[in-house]
């Protein structure tokens, strides 16, 4: 049948032409030809888009076998775009040499020429197809043309023909890039590209047509908003592409025209933009180290077109990488042309620097950054640059590279002590090792060359010069006051040194006073860096002091005035120290010596005062030694009283041996006047009871005693009760111990301290919601407030108060939807808030007394019966009083509990019992449509009646809240007792084994015991297993199976035990052991005829037989009646080899004997005729006989 199949598959195939045609010739070649051909500037019939255009197809065939035949087509198709609709085709007979015939010419679709053959082909030679009036395709290029002879459904013949389509006419040329920004002396590549009405491409395509497109390019200079110019380099005629360098800033044209060399009909245009820009900085940097705090001087001119405005345009530089830029810049940190200049930073390292005058354009600008500024140069060595651009030139230009060398140490610091002229000192010189400068110990050199007028000594003791603590290895001290020092220790580039010399190195300052410098180098940083100016002074007094108490103005006040004695300052006993007090103070015309004491020891000697000029002339009454601390006390009545007006003071002091004025710290004197820090009003609404927290501070003059006054006076618009409680109002924390008094006009309220309140002492009074203090109306108020003991009143800090905001709680569920006012379903609470001046307040809610909590969208109650408290509090401080709504929320579905029911639970009885625990007591419980009481503790018990088969019991438990509960417990009753049936063991089955097979069937689900042990039923219904007897003889086995009803049915087996017997015989002994127990017969088996000879009755009656003795006729019968209940009679006699068993005769080869009146048999043949098994253990020669024999 497949064979079949395959065979007409194959023929159907065949008759549809679908599978190859074999043939012996085809074409050769194929040419598509325009009529006459178009070129650069001539449109002909090869032109894209073109019409009326004549084109010849060329076939050439190569056999004179019949490749057309009658019915084949012809198909002649040209590229895509082509339309020959309306064209004449035809096949001119001196043309044809094939010898085929051809019919009507079809059409289909446009660009496809459809010929069919009328007749065979009869030679080989060529076929030419004419088309005229055709329209060209619009796409240029080497395009393919098709041919292809089709027989039936089969394309026999597949030929291609290249079709050359020329582009039309130059419609547009496109210069690139356009548009152009650039910068004066840019270099850049223009290319100019043209193209038909089509878009088909005229340059770059010589390979293609033998021509191409070239152009002849020129510049043109456009005044908006200013004239460029560039510089085209040759060759810029006859080319398809010219690069120009731009040469000044402005707008100029690039123009590519065609043809070349004049008479132009078509051009293209490129805009360029040069971009004016500062010219290229020049950076000076000093120093130019590594490391090193430097000045930095940059220098440009601005560009042609960039003038700019004075406090408007602006420069910014950017500093190159780990260039340290400070944070902030001091006055004068940089300069324009001199002038100081405002600094703001854009980022890290780049400064923005505004323009202090206005400067035209090609201006020269000079920026300053003084060593002052910080300005830190790179850690590292090399060549750097830096970038600026103005506001009005925002080009980045690239600085000239400028050199950073080798490291260099930081600027020193000084410190001289004592820093007087002419006088031993110690010198502490600190600076840091730049980033390669580390040094090497006992290698190393640190040099220090001392400024003019200062004495070095000839000779060194380096014990009296440390560096970092060392003493240095060796100390040089050469001519132009310069002291070499050999690093004692490694110290590690980037590392602090610090270099003592001690007073007794020698080292004396100058002579004169002033500020001087040093300069120190190292041998691995050798370049001198100048420290910072350190000053030399005469001997003057130092450290003046000066405590005034009270420092108040208007007051007469103690002077305490401190100082030292300089260098050169020691005083005899007597001599003169000067005190010149500020103007305005008022000193008295006599002062007591003995109110002044000079390190503590009265004045000897009257005091001389000037009032007009403010001095006091006292004599010391003690020795005062060089830089000795000095002590002036003036107590306070001596009657100096202080200026009226508050502010800063200086007075001077000199002695009569050091008499330069040295003036003293500033001392500033006050008003005593009580002092408003801080007034906070809680909440900042109105129309609802407020809190003031009133922090104020005492004046100097201003302490406050227990009981003393403070007044407070509230402005209109505030609403103060007429009583308040002293509970209400605490200063300091401590509740007021008296009653607040309330003026009558209710507005001024004055309270008693309950505590003392020191000098210049912050307290606050808090006034609690509990004063119910209520403010009317919207606005800004302040408190007066004053005390008894500084009458000046103040106004406190002001404070707003605003309206309250309010909030509007939205409910999901508007009202309960259960029972009593509960909700059963949880509602979603959301809240919207509106305030005056605050578009989104803020909403607080707790529930109950839960901490309050910020509400952020969506909040539901929680279960059980909750109040939840809300207000709002807008972006001002303003407060919502609380709100309150309670909500009852059960959403729990009640249940019940220790349910004694389940389902398909099974009963036997005609009524059942049910009880449980409902989990709420109020609930009502409906059992099969029948209301049940339920108990106080949610116990329920009801009796309902049931029918055979299956009962369905419902429950309905509806809560206080209504939520219910709904169940069916499906009860079924079964009367029937389940079935029982015991496959094994029989009934008073006789078994040997102890433990012994059960198995049978049962009722699915019931439960089986067999002797109160559960026996398992598999759900099939079959059990199996096993069971021990307890006892030899007969064993009942109880089946006790019961249903899922708890119907039983009762099952007892009777099994009879018969237990296997073992016995082992000794020859010639007379211990004979009987399953573990030991036998002693009367005389011991022994060998007879090589047969073992044992005691007849004492191993029959072991295996339960029973043996009768007729002595008449001396014959012995041995009855055994065994497990299945059959018996064996074996009967012999003594002497005889005969033997019957069952009333069949049998000989045994040794006949029994008597001895000691006991017969003894063959033990082989007599327990193997009752079923024994025997077994002998030939070394040592016993017996073993089990009985009934196993396998």
């Amino acid at each position: 049948m497949i064979k079949k199949l395959v065979l007409l598959l194959l023929l159907i195939l065949l008759g549809f032409n679908f599978l190859t045609v074999k043939v012996n010739a085809n074409i050769t070649g194929v040419t598509f030809t325009a009529n006459t051909l178009g070129d650069q500037t001539n449109q002909k019939d090869d032109t894209a888009g073109k019409s009326e255009t004549h084109w010849i197809v060329t076939l050439n065939f190569d056999t004179n076998t019949h490749l057309l035949q009658t019915g084949d087509k012809l198909i002649i198709t040209f590229p895509t775009g082509f339309n020959f609709n309306s064209s004449t085709i035809t096949i001119p007979l001196p043309t044809n040499t094939i010898g085929a015939t051809f019919g009507t010419i079809t059409i289909l679709p446009s660009n496809v020429i459809n010929i069919p053959v009328t007749g065979n082909q009869t030679s080989a030679g060529e076929l030419i197809v004419d088309i005229t009036k055709a329209t060209n395709t619009t796409k240029a290029g080497k395009l393919t043309g098709v041919v292809d002879v089709k027989r039936g459904l089969s394309n026999i013949i597949h030929a291609t023909g290249e079709v050359m389509v020329i582009p039309d006419l130059i419609n547009r040329i496109v210069v690139t890039p356009n548009p152009y920004y650039t910068v004066v002396g840019d270099i850049k590549n223009f290319i100019a590209e043209s193209f038909d009405v089509y878009g088909n491409k005229r340059t770059r395509v010589f390979s293609t047509y033998g021509w191409e497109d070239k152009f002849d390019w020129s510049k043109s200079p456009i005044p908006d908003p200013d004239p460029g110019d560039v510089i085209l380099t040759p060759p810029y005629s006859n080319v398809d592409n010219v690069t120009i360098q731009t040469t000044d800033w402005g707008h100029i044209q690039l123009k590519a025209e065609f043809p070349p060399g004049g008479a132009y009909t078509h051009y293209g245009t490129a805009d360029i933009y040069i971009i004016s820009q500062i010219s290229t900085p020049k950076v000076d940097v000093d120093p130019p180290y590594a490391g090193s705090v430097a000045e930095y001087n940059i220098r440009f001119n601005l560009g042609p077109n960039g003038g700019v405005v004075g406090g408007v345009d602006y420069i910014l530089i950017t500093f190159p990488n780990d260039t340290f830029i400070p944070f902030s810049f001091s006055y004068l940190g940089a300069l324009i042309n001199g002038y100081p200049v405002s600094i703001a930073y854009v980022s890290v390292r780049t400064v923005k620097i505004i323009f202090p005058y206005s400067l035209s354009a090609g201006a020269y600008v000079i920026v300053t950054f003084p060593i002052t500024s910080g300005i830190t140069n790179p850690s590292t060595s090399g060549t750097y640059t830096l970038k600026v651009s103005t506001s009005k030139e925002p080009t980045l230009v690239t600085s000239y590279s400028y050199t950073i060398y080798y490291s260099v140490i930081s600027r020193p610091k000084v410190t001289v002590e004592p820093n007087v002229v002419d006088t031993e000192a110690s010198y502490t010189i600190e600076f840091k090792t730049g980033s390669a400068g580390n040094l090497i110990k006992d290698y190393d050199i640190i040099a220090i060359k001392f400024p003019d007028d200062t004495f070095i000594p000839s000779t060194a003791d380096k014990s009296e010069v440390t560096i970092n603590g060392v003493n240095p290895k060796d100390v040089t001290i050469s001519t132009g006051r310069k002291i070499q020092l050999k690093v004692p220790v490694n110290i590690s580039n980037n590392s602090n040194v610090k270099i003592i010399f001690t007073e007794n190195f020698g080292i004396k300052n100058p002579t004169e006073g002033g500020d001087y410098t040093l300069q120190v180098a190292t041998s691995r940083e050798p370049t001198y860096v100048t420290s910072y100016s350190y000053k030399i002074v005469e001997s003057v007094i130092t450290d003046l002091f000066v405590e005034v108490n009270p420092p108040v103005t208007k007051v007469e006040a103690e002077y305490k005035i401190s100082f030292k004695t300089g260098k050169h300052g020691a005083l005899s006993e007597g001599d003169e120290i000067y005190i010149k007090f500020p103007s305005y103070t008022k000193l008295p015309n006599d002062i007591d010596k003995n109110l002044i004491t000079i390190n503590r020891i009265d004045l000897k000697k009257n005091v001389v005062i000037d009032t007009s000029n403010k001095i006091l002339t006292i004599k010391s009454p003690v020795k005062i030694g060089n830089e000795e601390s000095v002590e002036i006390i003036i107590l306070k009545d001596a009657g100096i009283k202080n200026p009226d007006t508050p502010g800063e003071y200086k007075l001077k002091i000199w002695t009569e041996k050091e008499k330069t004025e040295v003036t003293s710290s500033p001392y500033k004197l006050i008003e005593s006047i009580l002092t408003s820090i801080s007034t906070k009003l809680v909440p900042p609404s109105i129309q609802r009871a407020v809190s003031f927290e009133i922090k104020l501070k005492t004046g100097p003059g201003g302490s406050l005693n227990v009981n003393d006054y403070i007044y407070i006076k509230f402005p209109q618009k505030i609403d103060i009760p007429q009583n308040i409680k002293q509970s209400s109002i605490t200063i300091k924390g401590i509740p007021l111990t008296k009653t607040p008094l309330v003026s009558k006009d209710k507005l001024s309220l004055t309270i008693q301290t309950p505590v003392p309140i020191g000098k210049e002492e912050e307290f606050i009074i808090f006034i609690s919601q509990d004063a119910n203090i209520k403010i009317l109306e919207e606005g800004e108020y302040y408190l007066t407030i004053y005390t008894s003991r500084e009458p000046n009143p103040i106004n406190t800090k002001s404070f707003l108060v605003y309206p309250m905001p309010e909030t509007k709680m939205i409910l999901s569920i508007p009202e309960p939807d259960g029972l009593n006012g509960y909700y059963k379903t949880t509602p979603v609470i959301t809240f919207t808030s509106s305030s005056k001046y605050d578009k989104d307040p803020q909403v607080f809610f707790r529930w109950d007394n839960g901490p309050w909590t910020e509400y952020k969208g969506l909040v539901t109650p929680p279960e059980g019966i909750h109040t939840i408290y809300y207000y709002a509090k807008d972006k001002l401080g303003s407060e919502e009083e609380i709100k309150e709504k309670t909500f009852k929320l059960d959403t729990t579905l009640p249940k019940i509990d220790n349910l004694n029911i389940f389902d398909d639970m099974y009963i036997n009885k005609q009524k059942i019992e049910i009880s449980g625990v409902v989990s709420e007591t109020s609930s009502v419980l409906i059992i099969q449509g029948r209301r049940v009481s339920v108990n106080s503790d949610g116990s329920f018990k009801v009796e309902i009646e049931v029918f055979e088969g299956i009962n369905n019991i419902s429950f309905v438990l509806i809560d206080f809240a209504g939520n219910e509960f709904l169940d069916v417990v499906k009860v079924i009753r079964d009367t029937i007792p389940p079935e029982l049936t015991i496959e094994y063991p029989a009934q008073w089955m006789t078994v040997n084994d102890k433990i012994i097979e059960i198995r049978g069937k049962a009722e699915i689900g019931g439960k089986l015991t067999l002797n109160g042990e559960e026996v398992l039923i598999r759900e099939d219904g079959k059990f199996e297993g096993s069971v021990e007897l307890k006892k030899s003889g007969t064993n009942v086995l109880d089946f006790i199976l019961v249903d899922k009803a708890g119907n039983v049915t009762r099952q007892n087996i009777g099994v009879i035990w018969v237990p296997r017997v073992k016995i082992e015989l000794t020859i010639g002994k007379i211990e004979a052991k009987v399953n573990e127990y030991i036998k002693i017969l009367d005389y011991p088996p022994f060998i007879f005829n090589g047969r073992t000879m044992v005691p007849l009755r004492f191993i029959s009656e072991s295996i339960g037989a029973v043996v009768d003795w007729d002595s008449i006729v001396r014959i012995v019968t041995i009855t055994l009646e065994d497990s299945s209940g059959s018996k064996k009679i074996l009967k012999l006699s003594p002497d005889s080899t005969l033997a019957s068993l069952n009333g069949k005769a049998y000989e045994m080869d040794t006949p029994p004997v008597i001895r000691n009146d006991r017969v003894y048999v063959p033990i082989r043949f007599i327990m193997e005729a009752f079923g024994a098994k025997v077994e002998w253990n030939s070394t040592e020669r016993r017996v073993l006989i089990t009985y009934p024999g196993v396998n």
